[in-house]
């Protein structure tokens, strides 16, 4: 449902967002950012 925010547990996974999704994390979360290139 559009607005819902859910909790959502990593055990040493990597989650993607898309532009503009990420809120918040805890402390001691690695955060970097990328590029995403499309295939032509």
């Amino acid at each position: 449902m559009v607005g819902e925010i859910a909790e959502i547990e990593l055990h040493g996974e990597d989650m993607y967002f898309q532009p503009g999704a990420y809120i918040a994390s805890t402390p001691g979360i690695k955060i970097g950012v990328r590029w995403a290139v499309g295939q032509v």
